[in-house]
């Protein structure tokens, strides 16, 4: 393990290392800072939701007119996703509004949230107590 010289007389203060050179020393002093993960794991939403994109950009058709054939034979699923899924909603934000899948895939937003946000849903109105 590398030792950081410190100055014993103020003669030698000249020489003193810079801020940079003890971060460094202390990094690679401590095994548990050299083997730590620097970056944050992204949350498990997100890597759910870059697992639903990429799952659905296999199973995407090519452009242009469709064949009299069955055209399945490319896709991994044989299915577009539909309704309101988080595939649908993600495959929609995708196409129209790749800003706010930026922020679903950072995890500001989820996907349903990006959807109203972007107008292709309705925010759900709460049922009124009811009262006896």
């Amino acid at each position: 393990m590398a030792m950081l010289w410190r100055p014993e007389t103020p003669s030698q203060e000249k020489w003193r290392p810079d801020d940079q050179w003890r971060a460094f020393q202390r990094r690679w002093a401590r095994p548990a800072i050299i083997h730590a993960r620097q970056t944050p794991r992204p949350p498990k939403t997100v890597v759910w939701i870059r697992k639903i994109l990429d799952a659905d950009r296999q199973n995407r058709r090519p452009p242009g007119r469709p064949k009299t054939v069955d055209n399945t034979e490319g896709d991994i699923n044989g299915f577009r996703p539909i309704g309101t899924s988080a595939a649908a909603a993600l495959r929609r934000l995708e196409r129209r509004r790749p800003d706010l899948l930026d922020q679903v895939l950072a995890g500001e937003i989820s996907p349903h949230a990006a959807m109203i946000a972007a107008g292709f849903r309705k925010r759900r109105r709460l049922a009124p107590a009811a009262t006896n």
